[in-house]
């Protein structure tokens, strides 16, 4: 790798943070940058104001093939739920579609919900 590339590869993994941080990277990367700031402005406000962006956030599930999140309650410190998208998952078995998909852990969701002790999980 040259080393501005080798600079990029290092530094995208590590940055993380509202929607600003999208500006602070470069071209080599725009394509997914332009993904993420058109989903960010899908978002309702309320969502739009707490959402933080981390571009090193790898799901090791294989079949993902663009963006991934996880859902968080600040005050509960663990994912929620989690989810992305996966075009290629529904091809494996003979319908290439595109598809995006989450799940929620329901017993944490309920902890966080009721604000029952946050210490268990």
């Amino acid at each position: 790798l040259n080393p501005a590339d080798l600079q990029l590869l290092l530094r995208v993994p590590q940055t993380r943070g509202g929607p600003e941080v999208l500006g602070d990277l470069d071209a080599a990367v725009d394509d997914a940058l332009v993904g993420m700031r058109g989903l960010h402005a899908l978002l309702s406000p309320q969502v739009a104001d707490r959402t933080i962006f981390d571009l090193g956030l790898v799901r090791s599930l294989g079949y993902y093939t663009g963006a991934v999140f996880q859902v968080y309650d600040p005050a509960y410190g663990v994912p929620l739920g989690s989810g992305g998208r996966y075009d290629e998952l529904l091809g494996r078995f003979g319908r290439p579609l595109p598809a995006v998909g989450f799940a929620l852990n329901v017993e944490r969701l309920h902890i966080a919900l009721t604000g029952e002790e946050r210490g268990r999980r």
